[in-house]
């Protein structure tokens, strides 16, 4: 595989990245290759790691993409949600199970709050009350589907 001429510029990107927070980025060579960079989640309280790159960026490419993530975005419902249907496990799970999945996620971040929708609402944010009043207003329609969608 090519190594591409950004990796050339390699360890003062890592530098750069590294210098002043704890973020580290850095090129993984397997399969197509790609640029990385690893980041704490301050609401789950653990380390993941990004693709910022493909094979062919630049190195101001890899910046923008690198200031993109500086300002991360807080965790909620809904985030939480697309990103897990992002994963291998959802593509792994059967049809009938993805969509039962889906109408819990469109229930639960449909629902109106008084500071707005509930899946936008940040999980820092999250209450026993508001889980408390979603299941009552939820118990109402469907009883049974609100203790599912809280299980």
């Amino acid at each position: 595989m090519p190594v591409p001429k950004s990796v050339i510029d390699a360890r003062s990107l890592i530098y750069c990245l590294s210098a002043g927070v704890r973020n580290v980025g850095y090129w993984k060579g397997d399969g197509a290759g790609r640029w990385i960079i690893k980041y704490k989640d301050e609401a789950v309280d653990k380390w993941k790691a990004k693709r910022l790159c493909g094979l062919g960026a630049t190195l101001s490419e890899i910046w923008q993409a690198c200031e993109a993530l500086s300002a991360p975005a807080a965790a909620t419902f809904a985030s939480i949600s697309r990103d897990f249907q992002q994963t291998e496990i959802w593509l792994r799970l059967a049809i009938s199970t993805q969509r039962d999945y889906l109408d819990c996620h469109n229930s639960i971040f449909t629902c109106k709050t008084s500071t707005g929708l509930l899946g936008e609402v940040e999980l820092t944010k999250w209450t026993i009350g508001l889980v408390r009043k979603y299941r009552d207003a939820r118990g109402e329609e469907s009883a049974s589907r609100a203790n599912k969608e809280l299980a």
